[in-house]
């Protein structure tokens, strides 16, 4: 089994304005809980966890990290 992390809206470089207008960007962001987008950092933690002898028991898991998102 494998674990994973499933991501919300996370401002990366590689975001495209001429795909997502920055407006339309900003509007999504307001919506979620903690009223933001993720940054890749934001991410980190829950990688690093799955990573650890601390999840050596975890199996098949998704860890969302998405602020809030489903929340809101």
């Amino acid at each position: 089994m494998v674990n994973a992390i499933a991501p919300g809206l996370i401002r990366t470089p590689f975001h495209n304005p001429e795909i997502t207008p920055p407006q339309a960007f900003e509007k999504m962001a307001s919506e979620i809980l903690l009223k933001r987008a993720g940054a890749p950092e934001d991410i980190v933690g829950a990688a690093m966890f799955l990573a650890s002898d601390y999840a050596d028991y975890i199996t098949g898991a998704t860890i969302d990290v998405n602020g809030g998102l489903y929340m809101s």
